[in-house]
C-alpha cells in the first residue's frame, strides 16, 4: 500500500534556516518553502497542507498575520 507522505509548509525569510528545515523533514514529509508570508498564503491556497513551520518575526506578513489570512480562506 502506498500512502501519501503528510505536507508541510516551512516559511522563513533567512533561506539558510529554510532550506535546512526542508532537508531535514524531506525524506519523510512533502515539502513546500515560501520566504514571505504572501508566498506562504498562496502556497496554502493551492495546496492541502498538514503542517506550517512559520517564524513569526518577518518583514511584510508576518507570521502570525500570515496564519490569520490562511485561517480567513480555509474554515
Amino acid at each position: 500500500m502506498d500512502l501519501k507522505k503528510p505536507s508541510v509548509l516551512i516559511l522563513d525569510d533567512e533561506t539558510v534556516i529554510c532550506e535546512g528545515l526542508a532537508r531535514f523533514f524531506s525524506d519523510d514529509y512533502t515539502i513546500y518553502k515560501a520566504c514571505s508570508g504572501t508566498d506562504a498564503v498562496n502556497i496554502a491556497k493551492s495546496n492541502d497542507l498538514d503542517v506550517i513551520l512559520c517564524d513569526i518575526k518577518m518583514p511584510g506578513m508576518d507570521g502570525n498575520d500570515m496564519i490569520r489570512e490562511i485561517r480567513s480562506f480555509n474554515k
